[in-house]
């Protein structure tokens, strides 16, 4: 048994930097992009919107969704609010892009994905380049090409 905690806790040990970089991200997220100036957009039923954001990058709505932007200097947050939007970001590593879906925060790596925020899940899919998705209670955890993972009540469940 004791092997079995030791082992536990040097696992722990070697994600304790991965846990507490997730846990100062989604901390600051909301708080942030609450002091930044906020541009709202919104599709109604059957609604598709096609956007172009101030920093080059393009974000397609899908029907009932709404995001709240705020790109301020090195910042760029995105708030999906409700629905679905798929990204096609512009890459700037000197400026962070970050989309706060609630349950799940993705730290864009550059990249074409989409992100989905429904009553009780998140999910992120990653079509070209990689993101950092992270929540309140798993390490951060990075999608490449083709992969996706869905946040169901604080857990990601690769798919």
């Amino acid at each position: 048994m004791r092997v079995a905690a030791g082992h536990a806790n040097s696992r722990l040990l070697r994600h304790m930097p991965a846990v507490l970089a997730a846990a100062i991200l989604l901390a600051l997220v909301p708080l942030v992009s609450k002091l930044m100036p906020i541009e709202v957009y919104s599709t109604r039923t059957a609604e598709v919107r096609d956007l172009v954001l101030p920093d080059g990058s393009r974000v397609i709505l899908s029907a009932s969704s709404r995001i709240e932007l705020g790109f301020k200097g090195r910042a760029r947050f995105v708030r999906l609010s409700s629905g679905e939007a798929y990204f096609e970001v512009a890459q700037d590593p000197a400026r962070l892009f970050v989309v706060d879906a609630g349950a799940a925060t993705v730290r864009v790596l550059g990249t074409r994905f989409s992100v989905r925020r429904g009553i009780q899940q998140v999910s992120v899919a990653v079509l070209k380049g990689r993101v950092e998705v992270l929540s309140s209670t798993q390490p951060g955890q990075v999608l490449t090409a083709g992969q996706q993972v869905t946040i169901d009540v604080g857990l990601p469940v690769p798919k």
